[in-house]
């Protein structure tokens, strides 16, 4: 290879170099994550742009919108998308106060944009679930991962509108050269194919999205996960009672305990509680990523406790230590339930890996983010009667989540698939800019 590739070159005596033929062929470990979970992301190229006037603008705003009261002069979008709406009596409220914006700001839509971003950041990007502050930085977490991603910030004014509600310094916000989505990017293979243990319900995503078939392969060994009843709650703190008394007893058995949870703020609550129980565990979140390999190295050992968000997720494999799988292996608590029964299933599966014993429980309370936000109006009345009769809990919780999910991955498809149609309206629309 390294002969032909000389010989391409000319022999060595500056010829032309050899290039890429293009996006030919690509294999994607964790398909269902890369093209589906992540399928909206942006990718974009730009460049920090100085921008004194909306600088100014953005502080401006991040003090008007704290004499605005929600729904009443705007309302955040009942399907819990980022996006927030002016009520009439919001634009009426802004007709009053737009002498103090910046003149170039207190055109109509501008000005909306400009509070839209600010409302944004106060009621709807939260702090230690979206991004943590680190050295008088915002810094965007990952929610699929839960990983940092330092070289990342959000457009339209929105990572600006969340440092000023920090009380940071603003960075400049950037200009866009270039921008597109996974998706698009993805679709351009002419050979496509991947692979990954959670694919279950998207395959005809898959195939109208980006004809791909999806193919069910058995396990090499059988596997050995157990998964227990779901364990409901009436609210939060009741469940995080519930959770801590768990892997306590677990603890206490000598089996290593892996609690996932979605927040940043849940794993030190749980980490506090069980403290406060005695029982030491290690915390593995956005904010200790240094630590990740020692703190994953050590989570299959006897008697361990470790909690984490979704960085102990995908692609996380955690050896059990000498005797553990004789004892039961890897036992592990969800505290909160997913939009997708495939993600909740990428936690699950840290447990039981290639034929060893593991267990799997889901934690669960009636007030969670998954049903305020998803649960069909339909099934509603369920919820309160679940609240309220005990006996009929566990049973309830267990049509209300599927259904729960079931609505929030429609809307998520709906929305992919919308954007997969206006990337190909753009495509039929400006043919040349890209080869077929």
């Amino acid at each position: 290879m390294q002969r032909r590739l000389w010989r391409m070159r000319g022999g060595g005596a500056g010829g032309a170099q050899p290039v890429m033929r293009g996006l030919y062929a690509a294999i994607i470990d964790e398909a269902d994550g890369v093209l589906i979970d992540e399928s909206t992301t942006p990718l974009i190229i730009a460049s920090p742009q100085a921008n004194p006037l909306m600088v100014q603008a953005t502080h401006v705003a991040r003090t008007l919108v704290d004499r605005m009261e929600r729904d009443v002069h705007y309302r955040v979008h009942a399907a819990g998308a980022q996006d927030v709406r002016l009520l009439p009596a919001g634009q009426d409220w802004l007709d009053t106060v737009e002498h103090q914006l910046p003149e170039f700001w207190r055109q109509r839509d501008r000005r909306e944009n400009l509070i839209s971003m600010a409302l944004l950041a106060r009621d709807v990007f939260e702090r230690d679930r979206h991004y943590v502050v680190q050295e008088g930085r915002v810094v965007i977490v990952d929610e699929n991962t839960g990983r940092l991603m330092p070289d990342r910030s959000r457009s339209h004014g929105i990572h600006q509108a969340i440092e000023a509600r920090e009380g940071l310094e603003l960075t400049d916000p950037s200009q866009t050269a270039a921008r597109m989505t996974f998706q698009d990017f993805f679709r351009r293979y002419h050979v496509l194919s991947g692979a990954s243990g959670t694919l279950q319900g998207i395959a005809h995503e898959m195939w109208s999205t980006y004809g791909l078939l999806t193919l069910w392969l058995a396990p090499r060994v059988p596997s050995r996960l157990r998964t227990g009843e779901r364990h409901v709650y009436v609210d939060r703190d009741a469940k995080l009672d519930g959770i801590v008394a768990e892997a306590c007893r677990i603890h206490r058995e000598g089996l290593p305990v892996l609690v996932g949870t979605r927040r940043i703020l849940d794993s030190e609550a749980i980490a506090e509680r069980l403290a406060a129980a005695g029982v030491e565990c290690k915390v593995l979140n956005a904010k200790k990523h240094a630590e990740e390999a020692e703190i994953v190295a050590r989570a299959g050992a006897s008697h361990c406790v470790t909690v984490a968000t979704n960085m102990a997720g995908r692609g996380t494999d955690i050896l059990l230590a000498a005797g553990v799988a004789d004892a039961g292996g890897l036992q592990v608590l969800s505290f909160e339930a997913h939009e997708s029964s495939r993600v909740d299933w990428q936690l699950f599966g840290r447990a039981g890996r290639r034929g060893a014993p593991g267990r799997a429980q889901a934690f669960i309370a009636l007030g969670d983010e998954l049903f305020e936000r998803h649960l069909p109006v339909a099934l509603q009345p369920l919820l309160w009667l679940a609240i309220g009769v005990a006996p009929l809990r566990r049973r309830l919780a267990n049509l209300l989540i599927p259904a729960a999910q079931w609505q929030a991955q429609r809307r998520a498809w709906g929305a992919r698939k919308t954007l997969a149609e206006r990337e190909e309206q753009t495509v039929q629309q400006l043919s040349f800019s890209r080869v077929g």
